[in-house]
This record gives structure tokens, sequence and C-alpha cells, in this order.
């Protein structure tokens, strides 16, 4: 593996990519977890935007080097349009969840299925109609709709589950009181005991 060193300027990002270390065994969930705590310190999530708007706005940027460098490897050796790519998929959605998710936005969605008697509440990924995530509760405190899961495809990063929960609960109470004043979904992944608060 060709060694790079990581670039200054680009400090926060480095912090957060090197949550997805290859080699220190990393879970997406995990990885989610040391992101969510990284960006509850004050300033860091702002530093972390703007160094990524900073990465995009220069055309010399070393994505190789923000991917894979002699502190982490968070990918493979991947060229840089490439390696941009990976970067974005890796910390877009938890840099930004207030926005629609970067990747197909209509990638997955809610519903509620029913076999033998028995229904659920599921969440779906269009391409091949498998279950990614069993939803056991939804939900209301106060001005909040909150959505208890249990994640099925490890694979899958948190943040773009999250922001598919947040699009797919809200079309699938479209009309109820339920979501009536609601300014916030907090998504419980249940057994993770994380606990992530979006704007609706």
């Amino acid at each position: 593996m060709k060694k790079r060193s990581l670039p200054n300027e680009f400090r926060t990002l480095g912090r957060a990519l090197e949550n997805y270390d290859l080699n220190d065994g990393f879970s997406y969930a995990l990885a989610d977890d040391f992101l969510q705590r990284m960006f509850a310190e004050p300033g860091t999530l702002a530093r972390a935007r703007t160094e990524l708007e900073q990465a995009l706005n220069d055309p010399q940027t070393p994505w190789p080097a923000l991917l894979v460098n002699d502190h982490y490897q968070a990918g493979d050796e991947l060229e840089p349009s490439e390696a941009k790519e990976q970067v974005l998929n890796l910390l877009w959605d938890a840099l930004y969840p207030e926005l629609p998710p970067r990747v197909d936005p209509d990638g997955y969605r809610v519903l509620e299925v029913s076999e033998g008697g028995v229904s659920r509440t599921v969440v779906e990924r269009s391409a091949d109609n498998a279950e990614v995530a069993l939803i056991k509760q939804i939900g209301r405190e106060a001005t909040t709709l909150t959505v208890e899961y249990r994640l099925l495809d490890t694979g899958l990063l948190p943040a773009v589950l999250r922001k598919h929960l947040r699009k797919g609960v809200c079309s699938l109470l479209a009309g109820s009181p339920m979501l009536e004043g609601v300014q916030a979904l907090e998504c419980i992944n249940t057994e993770q005991r994380s606990r992530v608060r979006l704007p609706c």
C-alpha cells in the first residue's frame, strides 16, 4: 500500500474518515457512533463542512490521500475521481443530515408488510425488495417523532438509512395527526442504543 501524508488543511475530515479505518476492524454502526460523538464537539461539524467544501472547490485536492494515508486506510487504493466518490459516500450524509440522501434518493422505502396475518413495518431496498431494517416502534414526544429500528443490513451506512427513515415514515404517516407540528425525527437504533435527531 502506498503511504501518503494527510494534508494539514483537511485534519478534521481526516479525523472523521479515520473512523472507517479498515485496519481497526470497524463496523459502519460503530464508525457512525464515533462520528456522532465527534460532530457533537463544539465547532467540529462546521469545520468538517468547511474543509469538505474547500476540498470540493479545489481541483488539486489529493482525494486518494484523504482516503488512504500513513494514519489510516478508509478504503482501497483508488484513482482520484473514485477516491473522491468514496470520501463523499462515507461522509456526506453524516455531515449534512438536513439534506436528502446524496445517492439514490428513492432507493429505499418504508412500508407495512403482512405475512400469515402478522404485520410489520420495514425499510425495503427498492432495487430488489430486500428488507434492510425493521421498524419496531413509531412514537411521538412533544414535537419529535421517534422511530425505533433494528438494522438488518450491516453494510448500509446509518446516516443514509436515517434519511430514508425520515422520508419513508413521513410518507407512511401522511395525513395522520401524529405528524402535525413535528419538527424533528429521532432515530433510535435499538441494538447500538444510538439516538440521532434529524430536522424534519
